[in-house]
């Protein structure tokens, strides 16, 4: 008589554990799925983002087109280097980045920036973008070879390529500083009359 009764508890406890197993393998399987669909949303999303911004990249001039060239072989270089090198040159790959970012976009939404502005960057695209690319390139092939002198020479030369982007930075905040303080006499001889 208390195999009957212990049979139907064992049914229960046996059905419980499978219950919860199965739940376990269902959990797994949900979260597997949601994880490779967030993956594929974000790696569509970067491809999409990609070829929007080709897209736009062939509407700018052919020199603002090259310099994103010659930033993607700067970015690549630097990835290439040890930490301490790429740690010395991250600033100088965020300043050209963003002043890259900064040019194509008054470019593509400002008409006057193409005629009156962009002659006074030029130079950062024949000069800075391509020292840099120079640079890192250098640095990938022959980091492990550096003398002290050597080394020495690299930092003068990463100071003078940031201050140069720093000057190049200005320039471009100086003209829209202009603009905006022209739009500005502008509004108030309105209000005035």
């Amino acid at each position: 008589m208390l195999r009957f009764t212990i049979i139907p508890f064992i049914f229960l406890f046996g059905g419980i554990f499978f219950s919860l197993f199965i739940y376990y393998i269902y959990r797994k399987i949900k979260r597997g799925v949601k994880l490779t669909y967030d993956k594929s949303a974000e790696l569509s999303s970067e491809y999409m983002d990609k070829w929007r911004n080709q897209e736009q990249r062939k509407k700018l001039p052919k020199i603002v087109q090259t310099g994103f060239d010659n930033y993607q072989a700067i970015e690549d270089a630097i990835e290439n280097l040890p930490p301490v090198w790429q740690l010395k040159l991250m600033p100088l790959k965020q300043k050209s980045n963003s002043l890259l970012n900064e040019i194509s976009y008054h470019l593509t939404e400002d008409e006057s920036f193409e005629r009156s502005k962009f002659n006074s960057v030029r130079s950062f695209f024949n000069h800075n973008l391509d020292a840099l690319k120079q640079l890192t390139q250098k640095l990938e092939s022959d980091h492990k070879s550096l003398s002290e002198e050597d080394e020495t020479r690299v930092r003068e030369n990463i100071k003078l390529i940031y201050d140069d982007l720093l000057r190049h930075e200005k320039i471009l905040h100086k003209s829209r500083k202009f603009d905006f303080d022209v739009l500005m006499d502008v509004i108030k001889a309105r209000l005035k009359k």
